[in-house]
């Protein structure tokens, strides 16, 4: 594993997480941040904690990686991702405001036509499949 900047070369050549990312994570944990922290000889000194999705990757991480950690904190994790959920933006909608409701209106929209313009470009950065 190579370091340049704020890309990640892996021995098989990407630049990405894939199947044998919890070997790349590993490694990223015991040889990296412990050796930086002179933590090497204590056994899972990581507490991971998140809030909301976070959360989610927070209790995820922790069962992953139950050797690399000592516990996890998932505030508010969402426990059952809903694909599509309309709900969340309608209650979003209500609580935010009329207001406020057209500004986030405004900026999906604006997100939505710059993905239009540039989504292959970005996939093809991340080596993302369709």
């Amino acid at each position: 594993m190579v370091v340049n900047g704020d890309k990640i070369s892996f021995p098989s050549g990407g630049t990405y997480f894939h199947d044998g990312a919890d070997k790349y994570i590993t490694a990223i944990v015991e040889e990296s941040l412990n050796a930086k922290l002179n933590r090497s000889n204590v056994e899972n000194p990581w507490f991971v904690f998140g809030i909301s999705y976070p959360g989610a990757l927070s209790a995820w991480f922790r069962l992953k990686f139950p050797h690399l950690t000592c516990g996890s904190l998932a505030s508010s994790a969402v426990v059952l991702a809903v694909y599509n959920f309309i709900e969340f933006d309608q209650q979003i909608g209500m609580s935010a405001g009329t207001e406020c409701k057209a500004a986030l209106q405004e900026v999906n929209q604006l997100v939505e036509q710059k993905h239009t313009m540039i989504g292959q470009a970005l996939k093809a950065l991340f080596a993302a499949a369709e």
